[in-house]
């Protein structure tokens, strides 16, 4: 389970912001951040939810994934193929008890779509036991996807989130990284082989 420790009051006497509206997050040094992750694996998204986290100044969002493939592993936890893992990531929308959606994220990092194929990048997160998401890459045949520095575009629908009914921020478009997922998952496994 994520939490924040960010100093900040907690999220449910915070003033929701607007729809859409995302704080700018990191900027990114490199097209994979191998330096950040502790395991590369190709897995397919199940579902994910929207949470608050234990002292309440965070939204983080939670997707569980099964694994098909392990490129490389640097972590302190075994993962093979089959494995199911909990991924969080920071953001996701809330519904308060007022009925408002609360929507905290970034309009630099995208969320995984559900019931899509991705290459991940993955940190361990020993203190809390959880894997965070570094960064994560959609695999479509000939086209790969990076969910980070997206261009935000709202889904909206009767003047509301279409996936904030699930607690998922809305789908925004994602940039295309490249061409190949053969080659893009080959240079995956070189690279963190060689970590």
């Amino acid at each position: 389970m994520f939490n924040g420790y960010s100093r900040q009051p907690p999220i449910l006497s915070q003033t929701p912001a607007p729809i859409g509206n995302y704080a700018d997050s990191f900027v990114r040094l490199e097209r994979i951040p191998y330096g950040l992750a502790d395991l590369a694996v190709v897995a397919d998204v199940g579902l994910g939810k929207a949470y608050l986290s234990q002292d309440q100044t965070t939204i983080y969002s939670e997707f569980t994934f099964k694994v098909t493939e392990v490129l490389a592993n640097h972590s302190p936890k075994p993962v093979a193929v089959g494995t199911g893992l909990e991924v969080d990531r920071p953001g996701g929308v809330v519904r308060l008890p007022s009925g408002q959606f609360l929507i905290r994220g970034s309009r630099n990092e995208s969320m995984p779509r559900q019931l899509h194929r991705y290459a991940l990048l993955l940190r361990y997160v020993a203190a809390g036991d959880v894997w965070m998401l570094v960064s994560g890459y959609e695999l479509n045949a000939d086209h790969v996807y990076i969910l980070e520095s997206v261009s935000e575009v709202p889904i909206v629908s009767k003047g509301m989130p279409v996936a904030a009914v699930n607690g998922l921020p809305p789908t925004r478009q994602i940039n295309e990284c490249g061409g190949d997922e053969n080659a893009f998952l080959d240079e995956m496994r070189r690279v963190m082989k060689g970590k």
